[in-house]
């Protein structure tokens, strides 16, 4: 059925459609109203035509929308169409703004990041991978104060952990989830084994494409893009763009390009964290970084105060010593 189809509709007798949000590949997003309430809301449809293991996912989907984020309804329409009725949402995401806009500055892409790693942190506490962090997924809302609050979209293929004796993964053994740039080497190697490590990965890959409008591993092709992140190291954050060389001045660039490297390091150890929420922790080490300790919840490895140096004041010149005249 065609989306533009969908517009006048009245879904499950609560919800005129007003207008087509998106379509993919797997469903459409609609834009609708409470017939009753008069509240606007975003309804996701799946295709009629859609497998069982996308009707799953697409359960598995709306139970990670409502315990991280506002879902309203769940349910089928009178042909057994699944739905899912979300926040409707207006704005852009950050895919359209940094290409429409320019590159971020370094400030606007540490705080836009430091609220990604908390809604990641809150959906590793819960044992959800993301599997697909990247600008277009990172939405930029419009709220009445002006302040800038970031939401994580589209957990449609997110690896959710077991229920009971129903396997967590639908991930087959050969499947490659995600976009292949940001992507980190252990999920081109198997998205089924991935764990919260991934979105570490991506999410300094979003942090690196946010302030130059290019990729951290460069190729021609999709085989030498996923060479490069297999095997190269990732490029230096300061780029060949006369705005990337400006900003590197600055006092915030250089911490966080080391930790945009950190996150993109090929060995997961430098990624990895005893504790469940390995995101939020990355965030409170970089928050510490940029604002010092008033911070920092407790000392550790991850989140250690910085002490600041002493500014000793400068000792007076010593008098120059002059050759006596006998």
């Amino acid at each position: 059925m065609d989306a533009e189809s969908w517009v006048g509709r009245t879904l499950d007798e609560r919800y005129r459609v007003e207008d087509v949000l998106g379509e993919g590949g797997m469903g459409v997003v609609l834009a609708a109203r409470h017939v009753v309430l008069g509240h606007g809301v975003a309804i996701k449809l799946m295709r009629p035509d859609a497998g069982p293991v996308w009707r799953r996912r697409f359960e598995q989907e709306a139970r990670a929308c409502s315990q991280i984020d506002n879902v309203y309804d769940f349910g089928e329409l009178d042909d057994g169409t699944p739905f899912l009725a979300m926040e409707l949402l207006e704005g852009r995401d950050l895919a359209d703004k940094i290409y429409s806009d320019g590159p971020l500055s370094a400030a606007e892409a540490i705080d836009y990041g430091l609220q990604v790693c908390e809604a990641l942190g809150a959906a590793h506490a819960l044992g959800i991978v993301h599997r697909d962090v990247k600008p277009a997924n990172l939405f930029l809302p419009q709220r009445p104060d002006g302040s800038a609050c970031i939401k994580l979209l589209d957990f449609g293929i997110s690896k959710h952990p077991p229920e009971g004796n129903v396997p967590g993964s639908l991930t087959g053994t050969h499947a490659l989830l995600g976009s292949p740039q940001f992507m980190s080497p252990e999920q081109l190697a198997s998205s089924r084994s991935v764990d919260a490590r991934t979105d570490i990965w991506s999410l300094g890959v979003t942090l690196f494409e946010l302030m130059t409008l290019d990729y951290p591993f460069a190729g021609g092709s999709l085989a030498e893009i996923c060479t490069a992140i297999m095997r190269d190291e990732p490029r230096r954050l300061r780029g060949d763009r006369p705005s990337c060389r400006r900003r590197s001045k600055t006092s915030s660039m250089p911490a966080w390009r080391r930790t945009s490297a950190t996150a993109c390091n090929q060995r997961t150890s430098w990624r990895s964290d005893s504790g469940p929420s390995r995101a939020s922790i990355w965030a409170r080490r970089s928050r510490c970084r940029r604002v010092g300790p008033p911070a920092c919840p407790r000392r550790s490895s991850w989140a250690r105060p910085i002490t600041p140096r002493p500014i000793w004041p400068r000792s007076r010149p010593r008098p120059r010593c002059r050759a006596s005249p006998h």
